[in-house]
């Protein structure tokens, strides 16, 4: 390929889940470190969450790395279409157990169990991780918790590691799914790079790679461009980086420039052909219907047109055979009031009801003031009755409480407190409130500083054993430990 073209030892940017290009960011490191506490203290059940090519992968493969294999069992299931009684077998088979065929869900989850307390008395542990856990059928999801009943008094036999996709999240929080979701005891999510840990990134497999300095190969424009194009997905950077890469060696071209790496995304996004219309039969039959209905009404009309209008005006009493227009509002008596309108018969046409002479009528005034004697209106015009106006009614005004008096809390100490505090040799532990956009690398990295914050990460969950995910304790005070007395 290119590696001798630009002076590399290997592919910086293969798109396989390789640990060894693990990027130490502060999210990745903070989920290795989650992981691998809940781990250590048989926490149970695990979930590890984000979007698609932010290396949840990579995480549990490095995770994985890091354990002593004499210690640790991994089983590691890629493939989730499973039914309860597959994973089940899929289980005892990586344990090494030989059971007859046809020995049923029930004396299977027993063998197993044994096995796990023999290994546990081993002081072996069995960690069972499922990827793109998401796509798990919802009955191997409900009975997923029957596994976590293997326990001993003070530990659980079996870790399982759920890894998957947000859409997982959504689905444990189904009403039926509760039981198992309340089990999950720690939950780390992966989040989008920054720009600037994207350019780090970039850098960091760069220099993996063999390169000495990585801005020969590809310019600081170019690392930006690609940043811009991948919008902190690590993935999307690879995926780009690799073809700028083999589009710059066909070309000649090193460093290679942003313009490559323009060209080459707005390449790789085509136009995709408008989808032609999905007729099915039941529409086709539907339109045939509708046009042999039609066809049926205009035969029948040609065919009986009086019998077609007494249906009609059975089915639509207010429709009108005949164009009549619409009686007019009541005119002044100066003019002729017109005759209301009467419903047709069926053949006859509509006939205007004899007058009626009123056997009241109250005397109105004309606008000059002058009272004048009602003429006799017709049946149209309509009759206005104004009843009086009620009298208003009395609202008592209701006395309004003065405002309660508002006592301010107490001011939480900040984490430039707190950090002065703990670097300055406090032997004691020290309490702090967690405030929205807080997470534990954050809180750390700020109270113990850069050098041995990594180190006091797994000390602060340890002390602080109700942590499971650290951005669902927003307003619960945790406790720092000093690190002279760690």
């Amino acid at each position: 390929m290119y590696t001798h073209f630009f002076g590399l030892n290997r592919l910086p940017f293969e798109a396989s889940p390789d640990p060894s290009f693990l990027f130490d960011g502060p999210v990745h490191r903070e989920a290795i470190a989650s992981i691998e506490y809940a781990v250590a203290t048989r926490m149970g059940f695990i979930m590890l969450t984000g979007e698609v090519g932010l290396g949840k992968t990579t995480v549990i493969r490095a995770f994985l790395d890091r354990f002593d294999r004499q210690r640790l069992l991994p089983i590691y299931v890629f493939h989730p279409l499973l039914s309860f009684d597959d994973l089940l077998e899929l289980l005892s088979d990586e344990l090494g157990l030989t059971l007859a065929s046809g020995i049923g869900s029930f004396n299977r989850l027993r063998a197993i169990q044994r096995e796990l307390i023999r290994l546990y008395e081993e002081k072996r542990q069995v960690i069972l991780v499922i990827d793109e856990a998401q796509r798990l059928p919802e009955d191997t999801l409900e009975n997923l918790r029957l596994l976590t009943n293997l326990e001993t008094t003070d530990a659980k036999l079996l870790q399982i590691v759920l890894v998957g996709q947000p859409e997982l999240e959504e689905i444990l929080a189904q009403g039926h799914l509760r039981q198992l979701e309340q089990r999950i005891v720690l939950k780390a999510r992966l989040d989008n790079l920054t720009p600037e840990e994207s350019l780090r990134y970039m850098r960091h497999r760069l220099t993996l790679a063999g390169a000495d300095d990585p801005e020969k190969i590809m310019s600081a424009a170019t690392l930006r461009a690609i940043v811009d194009l991948a919008e902190g997905v690590p993935r999307r950077m690879n995926i780009l980086a690799n073809r700028a890469l083999i589009d710059a060696f066909g070309a000649n071209e090193k460093p290679v420039t942003a313009a490559r790496v323009r060209r080459v995304a707005a390449s790789n996004v085509k136009e995709r052909p408008a989808a032609r219309p999905k007729r099915s039969w039941g529409m086709a039959m539907g339109i045939v219907l509708a046009f042999v209905a039609c066809a049926g009404l205009a035969l029948f009309w040609e065919t009986n047109p009086a019998r077609f209008k007494q249906i009609q005006a059975m089915a639509w009493p207010d429709a009108r055979s005949d164009a009549t227009p619409p009686a007019a509002p009541a005119r002044p008596v100066t003019e002729a009031p017109l005759a209301a309108p009467q419903a047709p018969a069926p053949k006859a046409e509509p006939q205007p009801p004899p007058a009626r002479t009123p056997q009241h009528v109250t005397a109105e005034e004309s606008p000059t003031g002058k009272s004048t004697a009602p003429s006799t209106p017709s049946p149209a015009a309509a009759i206005r009755v104004v009843a009086p106006s009620p009298p208003p009614a009395v609202v008592q005004a209701t006395p309004v409480p003065p405002p309660p008096t508002v006592v301010p809390a107490a001011a939480s100490p900040d984490l430039a407190t707190l950090s002065a505090s703990l670097k300055g040799g406090v032997p004691h532990d020290t309490p702090y409130t967690v405030v929205p956009g807080d997470t534990l690398w954050k809180i750390c990295l700020q109270a113990y500083g850069p050098e041995i914050a990594p180190s006091m990460i797994s000390k602060v969950m340890s002390r602080n054993r109700i942590i499971s995910d650290i951005r669902l304790l927003w307003g619960t005070t945790i406790i720092l430990p000093s690190p002279t007395n760690s």
